[in-house]
């Protein structure tokens, strides 16, 4: 071969051995993933649903979890801070599903674009909301507990809570 040619190869096995050697590197890491502690970030304080949900998450996963609470703005605080750290897997944000879309829907002030940000992964539960009363309550309804859970789940809910006597 000549000496231009050892030259021109020479340079296109430079250009391609470090691009291939980042393609081994990245394989190797996502077959050993995860190879350190996964850190669960819940957007509310310690001892809520959310919260309660994570850990039990992080129970079930095998391997080494760190849960971290960062409370604030309905988990905007949180959403930023996952949103601001490195794209690597490890730092995962646990959410309200609808804290996530209502704030930037009426205007509130995040620092991300839930759609373009944030990849959604699993639902981790649901969180069915209960209307309830001091058992004491004279209710309208003849069954206080059955009527009182069927009336306020009901359209005329409004009506229910204006109609009960004390």
């Amino acid at each position: 071969m000549s000496c231009r040619r050892y030259l021109v190869c020479g340079l296109l096995l430079a250009l391609v051995m470090p691009s291939s050697i980042k393609v081994a590197d990245a394989q190797s890491a996502a077959g050993s993933y995860p190879n350190r502690p996964v850190r669960l970030v819940v957007g509310f304080a310690p001892g809520g649903g959310n919260d309660i949900i994570a850990r039990l998450l992080a129970d079930k996963l095998g391997q080494p979890v760190i849960v971290e609470n960062k409370p604030g703005a309905e988990g905007a605080v949180a959403a930023a801070f996952v949103r601001a750290q490195p794209a690597d897997r490890y730092t995962l944000v646990v959410r309200a599903s609808g804290a996530m879309v209502i704030g930037a829907a009426v205007g509130t002030p995040v620092e991300y674009d839930t759609l373009a940000d944030f990849e959604p992964i699993s639902i981790l539960g649901t969180f069915p909301l209960v209307l309830s009363v001091n058992a004491d309550a004279r209710l309208e309804s003849g069954n206080r507990r059955n009527g009182a859970a069927d009336q306020a789940t009901s359209d005329s809910t409004l009506r229910t809570l204006q109609s009960w006597r004390r």
